[in-house]
């Protein structure tokens, strides 16, 4: 069985330099790439150059050889008419062999020029055309030696002789001399063209050498500055690396490097023994499931998210730690591949206290749910910051009259009269609740069946923990018996206060009858108090009939 490789941070370190220098090695490769295009394209161009240089070189001696056989076909036809009238004059018949060959090199020189010349019209033109006055010099040379062999020439015959080999040589000399001509302008032109062709060269090849030049600057550059860059890539990974190992030796988490095919353990921090309570050489080379941490289910779950997707993301798990109770823990992992070998990065979280924290929490809502949905004679549900209705209790239900399917979703202008809707009541009283956080009011309201009752409304104003709104509370109570007995009360005070007002009346008209009869007997009394004589007796007796008059008035009353 081959033996496992034992992931370090090290190694971890030596894959992210390979993996950093990989950009500029292309960038290199491409710079190199380009000076070798560079300078093939410079070898091209001066193996075209070369090529161009020996197809001049051969123009050049092309012009001379066509040039050196005009030259030759004149001297050959002057030979031709020199022989002729040497023999002529001297009747030697030895210069005929002279003669004979003058005419075969004549016609040699003619064919050699012809084959010369057989890429150009104008010069093949030329050369019928001379070929044309050669035969006719040739002809008429016979002529004269077939007459002074049979001594016939005469001196009009020679007259005519020598003026029409001179017409005739000059021709001769006019068609060479246009020859000559043609090719001496083709050799300029071909001049031309060949100097055009080595500034061409010289700057393309200038060109190239700066760009060689230039190129070369720029690889140098690109090192040196990748070298600068490589030296605080270093300085900056090895800082990064002190870092990890000090984050993965001290991290506040049970952290772990396995093996992703073995499940093996390869690495821990602190952290993990302490929470494990379990040393490092006891667990390095075993798995989770070998020291009875977690399930092996839980271990092939991990493995398969990791093949996966290359990491996992909060895995929920059991895990057993020592003696005590079994911990719900989350389990994050990345995956990190070396040669051949694959490895994971996993940390562990407890969320024990957390678990059961939420789990109070929501027997705790669960409660508090009961407790909403108990509530008969109060309607009471929450709605979003548009005023739609999200949940519905057993008190709205029976208020309102609507099912919890009927309502939820809809705006609660549907529980407010037309006229309250006209001037827009439902958004103003959200508005007063979003303002004070609290709004508290009164009125009609509307039921499903379109009846109405008298209705204690309070909005309460909803706040997320990042202070924004996340909605409202509204609880309804229905007052309309309370609302009738107010009603009947104030009837009854008010007939109350019709009756107080009438005995005040009363009261008054009363003393008044009162006060008239008893001031007349107070004055009486104190008169007769004044009559002491029998003398004074008609007076007395005329104030206690005014005494008794005002007592019968009284009793009257």
């Amino acid at each position: 069985m081959a033996k496992k490789k034992t992931v370090s941070v090290v190694s971890i370190h030596k894959t992210g330099k390979l993996v950093r220098m990989f950009s500029f090695q292309k960038i290199l490769t491409l710079l190199f790439s380009v000076v070798f295009v560079v300078i093939a394209a410079l070898g091209i161009l001066a193996y075209s150059y070369k090529n161009q240089s020996v197809t001049s070189s051969q123009d050049v001696e092309h012009t001379y050889i066509v040039t050196d056989r005009a030259d030759n076909i004149l001297f050959k036809a002057r030979d031709i008419v020199y022989q002729n009238s040497f023999y002529i004059t001297t009747g030697d018949s030895s210069n005929l062999q002279a003669y004979e060959q003058s005419k075969a090199g004549i016609y040699a020189g003619i064919e050699e020029l012809t084959k010369l010349v057989e890429d150009n019209p104008s010069q093949r033109k030329r050369i019928d055309s001379l070929v044309t006055i050669v035969n006719a010099i040739v002809s008429f040379s016979d002529q004269v030696i077939d007459l002074k062999r049979n001594n016939q020439l005469d001196a009009n015959l020679l007259v005519q002789k020598i003026s029409a080999e001179k017409s005739l040589r000059d021709q001769v000399s006019d068609f060479i001399s246009n020859i000559k001509n043609e090719e001496n302008s083709l050799l300029l032109q071909r001049e031309a063209d060949v100097k055009k062709s080595v500034l061409a060269f010289n700057r393309a090849f200038i060109a190239l050498l700066l760009g060689i030049f230039v190129l070369l600057v720029i690889v140098v550059f690109t090192i040196r500055h990748n070298l600068n860059k490589r030296i605080k890539a270093e300085k900056l990974l090895k800082q990064s690396y002190d870092r990890f190992v000090r984050l993965f030796r001290y991290s506040p988490l049970p952290t772990f490097i396995g093996d992703i095919d073995t499940c093996q353990i390869r690495q821990v921090n602190a952290e993990f023994e302490k929470f494990f309570q379990l040393k490092n050489e006891a667990v390095i080379g075993r798995s989770l499931a070998d020291l009875k941490i977690a399930d092996q289910a839980v271990l092939e779950e991990l493995k398969q998210q990791l093949n996966v997707n290359g990491k996992v993301s909060n895995l929920e798990a059991l895990l057993q730690v020592g003696d005590r109770p079994k911990k719900v823990v989350l389990f994050s992992a990345d995956m990190i591949e070396i040669d051949e070998f694959r490895y994971c990065f996993i940390t562990i979280s407890d969320i024990t206290e957390r678990k059961n924290a939420e789990e109070k929490i929501q027997e705790s809502e669960e409660r508090f749910r009961l407790l909403v949905d108990s509530v008969s004679d109060y309607s009471i549900f929450m709605i979003d910051c548009a005023g739609k209705i999200l949940n519905w209790n057993q008190g709205a239900a029976r208020i309102k009259g609507y099912t919890a399917e009927e309502i939820i979703g809809k705006h609660i202008s549907v529980f407010y009269t037309p006229e309250e809707i006209l001037a827009r009541e439902p958004e103003k009283n959200l508005q007063q609740a979003t303002e004070k956080g609290r709004y508290e009011t009164e009125g009609w309201r509307v039921k499903k069946d379109g009846s109405r009752f008298w209705a204690d409304v309070v909005f309460s104003a909803i706040y997320g923990s990042d202070g924004r709104l996340k909605g409202f509370t509204k609880i309804t109570r229905d007052n309309t018996l309370r609302k009738a007995a107010e009603e009947e009360l104030k009837q009854a005070l008010e007939s109350q206060r019709e009756l107080n007002e009438m005995k005040s009346n009363f009261v008054s008209i009363a003393s008044h009858e009162f006060r008239t009869p008893l001031s007349a007997i107070l004055s009486s009394v104190s008169l007769m108090e004044h009559y002491k004589t029998t003398d004074e007796q008609p007076k007395r007796d005329k104030h206690l009939a005014r005494i008794r008059n005002s007592i019968q008035t009284l009793t009257s009353i």
